[in-house]
C-alpha cells in the first residue's frame, strides 16, 4: 500500500516538473552537420526528453533541439501534441545515422506512431520538416556539439 502511494506520488511530481519546463529552461548550443549550422535547445534529462516540442505552436527556421541520452539504443519517439511536421535526425557519437522526414502531425483520436532509427543512437536532433533537405543532410553527414563561450 505505502509502496503504490510513494510511486503516486513520485510519477505526480515529475509530471508538474513537465508542465514546468518551458523555453527558457533549456540551455542553447550551436551544432554543426557537415557544414551546416544550426541552434539547437538542449534535452538532456529525462523530463526535458519526454516534453520535447511538444505543445509549441512552431520552431524558428534555423533552430533545433537536441536530445542526449546516457547510453545507446533505438529509442523510439512519437509526434505527441505536436502542432508543426519535423525532421528528425538520428546520431550515433559524431555520425548522423538515419534521417526521419516530414514526420505527420498525430491524428486526433488516432494511437500515436512511434518513430525509431535503424541503428543504434546516443542523440537525436528534431528540427522542422524541410531542413535535412533543404540543407543536403544525409546519412554519413558529421556531427559536432559547439558549446557557447562562457
Amino acid at each position: 500500500m505505502y509502496v503504490i502511494f510513494f510511486c503516486l506520488i513520485i510519477v505526480f511530481f515529475f509530471i508538474i516538473k513537465i508542465f514546468f519546463i518551458n523555453e527558457k529552461n533549456y540551455e542553447i548550443v550551436d551544432i554543426k552537420i557537415d557544414n551546416t549550422m544550426i541552434r539547437s535547445q538542449l534535452a538532456d534529462n529525462s523530463a526535458k526528453r519526454f516534453k520535447g516540442l511538444s505543445g509549441r505552436e512552431s520552431l524558428e527556421k534555423d533552430m533545433g533541439m537536441l536530445f542526449i541520452f546516457d547510453g545507446y539504443g533505438k529509442f523510439p519517439f512519437v509526434m505527441r501534441n505536436m502542432k508543426f511536421s519535423i525532421d528528425i535526425i538520428w546520431i550515433r557519437d559524431n555520425f548522423v545515422v538515419d534521417i526521419s522526414k516530414n514526420l505527420a502531425l498525430p491524428v486526433l483520436g488516432a494511437p500515436l506512431i512511434e518513430y525509431a532509427p535503424l541503428a543504434d543512437i546516443n542523440r537525436v536532433l528534431e528540427v522542422g520538416a524541410g531542413f535535412t533537405d533543404s540543407n543536403n543532410v544525409k546519412i554519413g553527414d558529421t556531427f559536432q556539439i559547439i558549446k557557447p563561450k562562457t
